[in-house]
C-alpha cells in the first residue's frame, strides 16, 4: 500500500490481498454499472412507478432509487473485493489540508472545464450537456437530492471508478492507460441521465477527480471535489442561484 502522502503511480497493486483473477476482475468492474441498471428497471416497472409516485415525482424518485442502488452495489462490491483489498487500493480518508485545497482548485477547474465544454459543444453543433429540472421542490425531495446526488453518489462512485477501476486495472497496465479506461466507463454510466453533450462534458471533467486519486493515493481530494461539484450543480444552482435570479 502506497503511504498517504504518496501516489499511486507504481504497479504493486494488492499484494497483501493476491490478484484478481481475470473473470472475477470482469465481474466486479460490471458490478459498477449496475446502479444504472437497477435505476432503470425499477423505473420501467409500471406498477413500481405508479406506487411510488404517490410519494414522490419524478426526478426525485429516480434520485431516491438510485442512492439504494449505489449502496447495494457497494454491499456487493465490499463483499467480493474485502475491505482489505480496497483499502490497500486508496479506500482511505485522511484528514490533510493539502488534499481539501486541492479539492477546491479541482472543483473551481470543474467549472471552467463546463463552461468550455458548453460553449465547444454549441459552436459545434453538438446537443448540449444535458439537465435535469427540479420544480416544486419539497423539503423531503431536497433531502433525497442531498443524500443520492451530495452523498451517497460521489462516495460509491468514487469508490468504484477510482479505487476499483484504476487499483483493479493498474496491475495489468500502466496507471496512464488505467486511468483512460476508468474516465471513459465513469462517463458512459451517465449517458442515458446527460446525453452525448453530458458524457462529453463528463469524460473531460473526471480527469480532474482521477487527477487527484493518483496524486494522493486516497479518497480524501477526489471524494471533497465530487461533493463539492455535485452541491454546487444539484442544490446551490437549482435552488439558490436560480431562484433568486
Amino acid at each position: 500500500m502506497p503511504p498517504a502522502n504518496t501516489s499511486i503511480g507504481s504497479r504493486s497493486g494488492w499484494a497483501p490481498a493476491g490478484e484478481l483473477s481475470n473473470r472475477r476482475l470482469a465481474a466486479l468492474l460490471a458490478l459498477t454499472a449496475l446502479p444504472v441498471v437497477l435505476t432503470t428497471a425499477v423505473l420501467s416497472v409500471p406498477g413500481v412507478m405508479a406506487a411510488a409516485r404517490r410519494h414522490l415525482e419524478m426526478p426525485y424518485l429516480s434520485f431516491a432509487i438510485y442512492a439504494v442502488a449505489n449502496w447495494l452495489t457497494f454491499g456487493i462490491v465490499v463483499r467480493v473485493a474485502g475491505w482489505r483489498r480496497l483499502r490497500a487500493q486508496g479506500l482511505q480518508f485522511p484528514a490533510a489540508m493539502s488534499r481539501i485545497v486541492a479539492a477546491g482548485v479541482a472543483f473551481l477547474a470543474g467549472l471552467a472545464v463546463f463552461l468550455a465544454v458548453s460553449t465547444l459543444l454549441a459552436r459545434a453543433g453538438l446537443p448540449p450537456v444535458r439537465g435535469m429540472e427540479f420544480r416544486d421542490a419539497s423539503a423531503v425531495d431536497i433531502a433525497i437530492l442531498f443524500v443520492s446526488a451530495v452523498v451517497a453518489a460521489p462516495f460509491c462512485e468514487e469508490v468504484f471508478f477510482r479505487v476499483l477501476w484504476i487499483g483493479a486495472l493498474r496491475a495489468r497496465m500502466s496507471v496512464t492507460a488505467a486511468s483512460i479506461v476508468s474516465i471513459l466507463a465513469f462517463a458512459a454510466i451517465h449517458l442515458p441521465y446527460f446525453g452525448v453533450g453530458g458524457v462529453i462534458f463528463i469524460t473531460v471533467w473526471s480527469i480532474l477527480p482521477t487527477a487527484l486519486f493518483v496524486r494522493f493515493g486516497d479518497l480524501t481530494a477526489p471524494l471533497s471535489m465530487h461533493v463539492m461539484n455535485n452541491a454546487f450543480a444539484y442544490l446551490l444552482v437549482p435552488f439558490v442561484l436560480t431562484a433568486a435570479s
